[in-house]
């Protein structure tokens, strides 16, 4: 017998913010539900069969919304089973486009310049994040 997922949980990881608030309700407005629950080693997932994202109840507050931004991308693209580089690569882009917006990013890379994890830490974001954002600046040059 198969198993349903957890219920939904409008528990958030301490601390909480209105970013990872507002991404959770743009997940309910596509439909999807948002659990909290350990992954073993994964930070979150994206399930098309259950309808929704699976997100590490320890994760803080960055990790916690760039990683539901990330399962976003890949809901947003209908991405099914284990993904590629490409895949992940194209998530992330999707996290970067909804987390980080250029003015934000030029004033922290001014004042913490360009290393992603500085920057990470000033925009409230993971590394991957602001990888994703420096990669999709480079190729508009």
């Amino acid at each position: 017998m198969e198993r349903s997922p957890p219920r939904m949980t409008t528990t958030l990881p301490r601390p909480a913010s209105p970013a990872i608030e507002d991404l959770i309700g743009e997940a309910h407005r596509r439909g999807l539900r948002v659990w909290w629950r350990r992954l073993g080693d994964r930070d979150g997932a994206w399930s098309c069969r259950h309808g929704g994202i699976w997100l590490r109840p320890d994760l803080t507050a960055a990790e916690a919304c760039s990683v539901l931004a990330h399962e976003l991308g890949h809901a947003h693209y209908n991405d099914v089973g284990p993904q590629g580089d490409r895949e992940e690569a194209r998530a992330w882009r999707f996290a970067a486009r909804h987390l980080v917006d250029v003015d934000s990013y030029a004033a922290a890379e001014q004042e913490h310049g360009p290393h992603p994890g500085a920057l990470a830490a000033a925009l409230g974001v993971t590394p991957d994040v602001v990888k994703a954002f420096q990669s999709m600046m480079r190729s508009l040059l």
